[in-house]
């Protein structure tokens, strides 16, 4: 039998409320953080991050295709909402809000049911949030990410997102910060990073890239126009065990080959 377990927070501490017959509420009722369908397991818990505004049916038709899963505990987050009309701040503090939440849920599932270690899948913007949390917290075991990537100057001007997402600065001026980024990347000077005048800096996942030790597996369609595919790879070339599958998709239809891809999850998350 499977509970439905809500769990509510308005920021990151996360405290069971109320136990009735189905499940739990969890928090102080100011925000759904996370759907946690429950079942006897063994196997580690996988948190599903998908991405930006995803809707109910939307989160039906991603825990539809994740249904192989089936024992495994799921983690549903529910993203904050978001617009691509936020500026370089707005940005940053739903970054920071995302992953204090993620590992708000990490904290509540290893005290209620003693797992040491859980996975997690990232979906786009939720694959960038999930590789900023698997770098700053080791409990991550291993990690998914579905039609994500990194370099945020090639995410804003290589795709279809520089039609429509709102920019603070001109594709020059943005194309010579990203060349004194990446200098100072290359050599490890991240106190010189944080004193960029831009902040979208501290939230691209190829900055967090080489920290992460674990094992990642990386989903992208080779047609995608909203994560190009110099996006994939420059985060995949920066992860030191990561593996890339490309099937021939766009951005929205790259789900379609989940019978492709779920024999390959199936071992990935076993092995």
């Amino acid at each position: 039998m499977e509970n439905i377990i809500k769990i509510y927070s308005q920021k990151s501490k996360l405290e069971i409320i109320e136990e009735h017959d189905d499940g739990l509420k969890v928090g102080n009722g100011k925000r759904i953080v996370a759907d946690i369908i429950f079942k006897e397991s063994k196997s580690s818990p996988v948190i599903i991050v998908p991405g930006m505004n995803t809707s109910e049916n939307g989160k039906r038709k991603i825990l539809r295709k994740l249904r192989f899963l089936k024992d495994r505990i799921l983690i549903f987050y529910n993203i904050p909402k978001l617009t691509l009309n936020e500026k370089d701040n707005d940005f940053f503090n739903f970054m920071k809000r995302s992953v204090s939440e993620i590992r708000g849920i990490i904290d509540f599932s290893q005290k209620n049911y003693k797992f040491e270690k859980v996975n997690i899948i990232g979906i786009s913007l939720g694959g960038i949030i999930s590789t900023i949390v698997s770098a700053v917290d080791d409990r991550i075991e291993k990690i998914i990410l579905f039609a994500s990537g990194g370099d945020f100057e090639n995410i804003t001007w290589r795709g279809l997102l520089r039609f429509v997402l709102k920019k603070d600065c001109s594709r020059k001026a943005c194309h010579n910060l990203h060349k004194t980024y990446k200098k100072l990347l290359k050599y490890n000077l991240y106190d010189e990073i944080m004193e960029l005048p831009r902040k979208c800096f501290l939230y691209d996942p190829i900055l967090f890239a080489n920290s992460i030790k674990k094992k990642v597996l990386m989903i992208n369609g080779f047609f995608d126009t909203v994560i190009p595919f110099f996006s994939a790879m420059e985060l995949k070339k920066r992860i030191e065990n990561a593996e890339i599958i490309w099937y021939p998709a766009t951005h929205l239809s790259l789900s379609i080959f989940s019978p492709f891809f779920k024999k390959k999850i199936l071992e990935f998350l076993k092995n």
